[in-house]
């Protein structure tokens, strides 16, 4: 059974950090576009037709899809 892998990269969680946007929020590694952007495409959707379905995944340039398939 696989398990126990982590897709992206861990954001610090320290203040004070390029990804800390104030008052405890932290700008996150991976976008929920991104994780469904590639669960369309596995499931046949078209790369055309994949901003169709999720208008903000354009905004991910190159890493719209996530490197797992």
């Amino acid at each position: 059974m696989l398990g126990g892998e982590v897709y992206g990269s861990f954001i610090p969680t320290t203040f004070g950090t390029s990804v800390d946007v104030g008052q405890g929020s932290m700008i996150p590694g991976l976008a929920v576009d991104q994780y469904a952007a590639t669960f369309a495409r596995w499931l046949g959707v078209s790369d055309t037709d994949v901003p169709l379905i999720l208008p903000n995944v354009g905004n991910f340039g190159t890493s719209r899809y996530l490197p797992f398939i």
